[in-house]
């Protein structure tokens, strides 16, 4: 064998393996690549979960306690006019027997507390309606919050015992929704009468969201 074809020889096996080399080089990068861009991917997936999971929670969070207000409400003035209803039969009956009569002005100023606190609850809340109808009340200023129900209670003129127990105007729902949207989040409570029965079994309970894209909430 020849010098040159030994040496022919030698340059092909040099060049094979560069290009071995080479070909394993750029599979690497290539797999190399591939991990970054899954490993970015996931990481972009997790943010955004992340970031759906922050808002679920903010409105889920801002609905609950708006609907455990209004529950907390609606049965401390029914209770309360179960403590006016009693109080009023016991004035009248002071106002009867003579023997009574040192507890009539105890009963009456107890009755006028029991109103105050009543006005109390209903300003409180007609104070929540308006807090609501900020943007960004429960947190973020694209929130779509629906407007709130309203405690549409009134009072009579009062009578000869005083103040009157509280009302509600018409017939009064068994059941009061509360939503909150963040885009395509939504969270929805629901306060409802327990059974048909005049009774302070109100409940509070998460209700399936009502979705409306094309309307204005409040």
């Amino acid at each position: 064998m020849s010098w040159n074809g030994r040496k022919s020889r030698a340059s092909l096996a040099r060049k094979s393996k560069l290009g071995l080399e080479g070909s394993v080089f750029i599979s690497c990068l290539l797999l190399l690549c591939m991990g970054v861009s899954i490993s970015l991917g996931v990481w972009m997936l997790m943010q955004k979960w992340s970031r759906m999971t922050y808002h679920q929670l903010r409105i889920n969070r801002c609905v609950g306690q708006v609907a455990l207000d209004f529950r907390d409400r609606l049965i401390e003035i029914e209770d309360l006019n179960s403590k006016m209803s009693v109080l009023r039969g016991s004035i009248r009956v002071a106002r009867v027997l003579p023997a009574l009569a040192p507890l009539l002005p105890g009963l009456e100023l107890t009755l006028l507390g029991l109103v105050a606190r009543q006005e109390v609850l209903l300003i409180q809340w007609r104070l929540r309606q308006m807090k609501w109808r900020v943007p960004g009340f429960c947190g973020n200023q694209r929130d779509r919050l629906f407007r709130l129900p309203a405690l549409e209670f009134s009072r009579g003129v009062p009578d000869d015992v005083g103040p009157q127990l509280l009302r509600w105007d018409g017939d009064m729902p068994n059941e009061f929704l509360f939503q909150v949207q963040y885009q395509n989040r939504a969270s929805a409570a629901q306060v409802k009468r327990k059974s048909e029965a005049k009774t302070q079994e109100w409940r509070a309970h998460w209700h399936i969201p009502v979705l409306y894209p094309g309307t204005d909430p409040i």
